[in-house]
Parts: C-alpha cells; structure tokens; sequence
C-alpha cells in the first residue's frame, strides 16, 4: 500500500533527490538552495527510516532442529562456534560466493 506524501514531504523529497546530484557537501547543498540545513538532515532521515522498512529483508528465518546425537543445550545458548562456521561455509559454497 502506498501512501501519498504532502506537498510539505514531496518538497524535501524534491531537494533529499537534487543534494545527491550535487558535488558538494548537504550543508552547502543547503546554503545554495536557503534552506535549513537542520531541516533536511531531519527530513532526509525520515525518508532513510520508511526506505528501510520498506525494503525486503535480507535475512531468512531459521529454525534449529536437535541432532539425534546431541540433545539440544538448555535455554537460549548461542551453537557452537564451529557448528557455525561450518553452516556458513556450507551456504557459502551453495550459493557459490
């Protein structure tokens, strides 16, 4: 679902697209265009927070099953660091990174 900006966001959206074309810093961005600089930092964060939360993960859920050989550890104790690295290496391998 997609959400319609006010002109008051579609105008910092408008110069968030046009700093980052420009050469020089965002505070200058600002002083060129006298606009508060405090302004758009926040403005700029803002937009930052919704892309990220509208952007797909890049994890995966995952769900750890006990080995019939090794009773599963008590509580919420991180695996062991060799299990680890071996599943990662695994992964690695298979998606041919």
């Amino acid at each position: 679902m997609k959400t319609k900006l006010t002109e008051r966001a579609k105008f910092w959206l408008k110069h968030i697209e046009a700093a980052k074309a420009f050469k020089g810093t965002a505070q200058e961005y600002c002083a060129r265009e006298e606009i508060s600089a405090q302004s758009f930092y926040q403005w700029r964060r803002k937009f930052s927070v919704v892309k990220a939360a509208s952007e797909p993960s890049v994890f995966i859920a995952v769900e750890f099953i006990a080995h019939p050989n090794e009773p599963w550890r008590r509580g919420r104790e991180i695996p062991d660091p060799r299990w680890a690295a071996a599943f990662v290496s695994h992964l690695l391998q298979e998606l041919e990174l």
